[in-house]
């Protein structure tokens, strides 16, 4: 244990915290999914830099920190890896969307997609959680197409195993009736 490590991201936590109660925008609990999103990666016995990154992976999105702002308070690497994890606001198409953000991760390499990964992991729990069946068919291709692409670069990672074996424990069970949908 490094005790300057836990400070580090202890503040990333405070900071995450302090600008969703400033200007958060997202029905989700972000904060909680944050959390648990760099514990993950700090249990998996990824970084400082990775797990802060992992704590911070939806502020630019959800909130009004810009990236100067992240720069500033965790330097340009958290800020690299926070920004491939982030939407391009200026893309109107959810489709787009996604796939943007997975060729950023792939082209900054293994870290941004670990971290894309836990990011999957978790939200995984999220899927399905309303009635909209266009949604949840929606979701669980492009956590397949997340699965597909990265396997390239991480399927050796732990991060990935799990990812792949909780989706398809999920198409297994809870989703079965959708694969039919997802060919």
């Amino acid at each position: 244990m490094d005790l300057k490590d836990d400070h580090a991201i202890e503040e990333a936590i405070n900071y995450l915290v302090l600008n969703f109660l400033e200007s958060g925008d997202n029905p989700k609990p972000v904060v909680f999914h944050s959390l648990r999103v760099g514990m993950r990666l700090w249990s998996l016995g990824y970084g400082r830099d990775v797990t802060i990154a992992g704590v911070l992976h939806d502020v630019l999105e959800d909130t009004g920190v810009t990236g100067d702002e992240l720069i500033e308070e965790f330097g340009p690497e958290v800020y690299r890896l926070v920004m491939a994890n982030s939407h391009d606001r200026s893309i109107e198409d959810e489709g787009d969307w996604y796939v943007d953000v997975f060729d950023r991760c792939f082209k900054e390499g293994r870290e941004a997609l670990v971290i894309k990964a836990v990011d999957f992991y978790d939200n995984l729990d999220y899927y399905g959680v309303g009635d909209e069946n266009e949604l949840t068919v929606h979701l669980l291709r492009k956590a397949r197409y997340f699965i597909e692409l990265s396997a390239k670069l991480i399927a050796e990672r732990q991060v990935h195993r799990d990812l792949k074996e909780k989706y398809d424990r999920l198409l297994e069970t809870k989703f079965s009736e959708y694969v039919k949908h997802l060919e």
